[in-house]
């Protein structure tokens, strides 16, 4: 597919062969579009909606911030936020969820890049519960992140 010949040769009953137009066409097409699907698909896509009600606690009388992951509520029972800290650019973001029973595991990844800014600054995510809960019973909370850290943490209770 996409070789042409023609009776042009160099020589006698020799034939020349050259891309046709379609077959390059053709080729670039798929190449393009393999391209973008990797670009596009190839990314996990970030689950939740970034939250900005969410404020880091003092956790000293001098006021250094503690910049350990941290969840809470939004609305007990059915919708919590993560936050997490890292480089403004290049943040660790929600891309999963599965609820186990009176647990949820989080999975984060770093979106962005391939260049991150070197500072430190919180991000948070408003999540939905895959199932939702009595507000009034505690929920883990496991978030696991891509290069195999996990922390745990828990809302209510």
């Amino acid at each position: 597919m996409g070789w042409a010949t023609d009776d042009r040769g160099t020589g006698p009953g020799q034939a020349r062969r050259s891309w046709s137009r379609r077959g390059v066409l053709v080729v670039v097409l798929v190449v393009a579009a393999a391209v973008v699907a990797t670009l596009l698909l190839g990314r996990d896509r970030v689950i939740g909606e970034e939250y900005h009600g969410a404020v880091p606690e003092a956790t000293s009388p001098v006021g250094m911030i503690d910049t350990r992951p941290t969840a809470g509520w939004v609305d007990p029972g059915d919708r919590f936020f993560v936050m997490t800290y890292g480089s403004s650019t290049c943040p660790a973001a929600p891309t999963g969820i599965e609820q186990h029973g009176a647990a949820v595991e989080v999975t984060m990844r770093i979106q962005g890049g391939p260049a991150c800014t070197a500072d430190s600054g919180p991000t948070a995510y408003a999540l939905d519960l895959p199932a939702p809960r009595d507000p009034a019973e505690s929920v883990a909370v496991l978030l696991r992140f891509e290069d195999g850290r996990t922390t745990h943490l828990r809302l209510g209770g």
